[in-house]
């Protein structure tokens, strides 16, 4: 049985709300990370300076892939850098492309009795249909708001924290996208799901794109292709604008949608003690579903192990001899899978 499946316990799209509802809203227990095989930890000398541009893959503004053959479907190890340690930053590198939530199960939907093209990915409303494109560089956004993106799930969880009536229409959006099932309440997970939100400004009004990733064995779809070859097909479309102008009537709350992710969210720069604990938070939140844990203080000081150099002593030559400033680990099915995170530029 698969992870998610086996976690979810139930089905369809009332199955999907109550469990992306419970992994990113409830906090659990943790476990403690398994232990090493090995007596102690491998010498790890002190960290070097970052490496100059061009030695790691961008993600998204101020997130950088490290290891740059990363494949989000098979590698077992994530390495990215954080600079500087936003909350809209981390948030991105931890829930971005991450293969500790790729549910490997090769599922075999109902054939829906027609291919699916651009036209069909309104999603009931959830995106305007005149904006739907199958690549980002057709979309009016900018270089620099493309290269901004911020990772959906956990910006609407921040959102809602902020004010849950101003944010309901918007979290809406996203869960008209993970419910639709094409025909077959079989499957016990999402088809497709709402990934990166980037906020662009055309002509003055301000607008909120976001890109739908569909998972590989999904193979109904005619016109999306993958645009960045990473094994999941991808479309972009634009927020209809009700759901994210909302009045500004509310007392005690000051500001839009907007604003409020212009804000903390995406400007404050947080120390590597805050970062840590919100690292943790996420954990804690995803625990649930992926069996997530945060390898830190004396724990993180004798990792790597001999475990994590066989799973990916490749990637981990990369870090050139650098202590990992926080490591997560994930047992989805009893291996252990790694999203590896480096700081640079926190707070004092």
């Amino acid at each position: 049985m698969n992870r998610r499946s086996a976690s979810w316990g139930c089905k369809g799209a009332a199955g999907v709300a109550l469990a992306l509802a419970v992994a990113l809203a409830a906090g659990c227990d943790r476990k403690g990370p398994a232990p090493g095989d090995a007596a102690g930890p491998p010498e790890v000398k002190p960290a070097p300076a970052a490496p100059a541009g061009g030695t790691a893959r961008r993600a998204g503004a101020g997130v950088e892939l490290v290891n740059k053959d990363y494949d989000r479907i098979r590698s077992r190890m994530l390495i990215r850098r954080v600079t500087p340690p936003t909350r809209a930053n981390l948030e991105f590198a931890v829930y971005d492309s991450n293969v500790i939530m790729h549910d490997p199960e090769a599922y075999q939907p109902a054939d829906p009795g027609r291919e699916v093209g651009l036209g069909d990915l309104d999603f009931d409303g959830a995106l305007e249909a005149d904006t739907l494109v199958d690549r980002i560089d057709q979309t009016p956004l900018t270089d620099a708001e493309r290269g901004s993106p911020m990772a959906w799930a956990p910006m609407v969880a921040y959102l809602d924290l902020w004010d849950p009536d101003r944010s309901s229409a918007l979290a809406e959006c996203g869960a008209k996208v993970s419910a639709e099932t094409w025909g077959d309440e079989e499957i016990p997970v999402p088809f497709q799901g709402t990934t990166r939100v980037y906020l662009g400004d055309e002509a003055g009004r301000r607008e909120m794109w976001v890109r739908v990733e569909f998972e590989p064995w999904v193979g109904f779809l005619a016109g999306v292709d993958d645009e960045d070859s990473d094994g999941f097909p991808e479309a972009y479309g634009r927020i209809p604008e009700e759901a994210v102008t909302v009045p500004a009537e509310t007392e005690g709350i000051e500001g839009d949608l907007f604003a409020a992710l212009a804000g903390d969210y995406r400007s404050k720069v947080l120390t590597r003690e805050a970062a840590e604990n919100l690292v943790f938070e996420l954990c804690t939140k995803l625990y649930t579903v992926y069996n997530t844990d945060l390898i830190r203080g004396a724990e993180k000081d004798a990792w790597p192990d001999q475990k994590a150099l066989r799973i990916a002593g490749e990637a981990l030559k990369l870090l050139a001899g650098r202590r990992p400033d926080l490591v997560i680990v994930a047992r989805p099915f009893g291996e252990d899978l790694y999203a590896v995170l480096l700081l640079e530029g926190a707070a004092p």
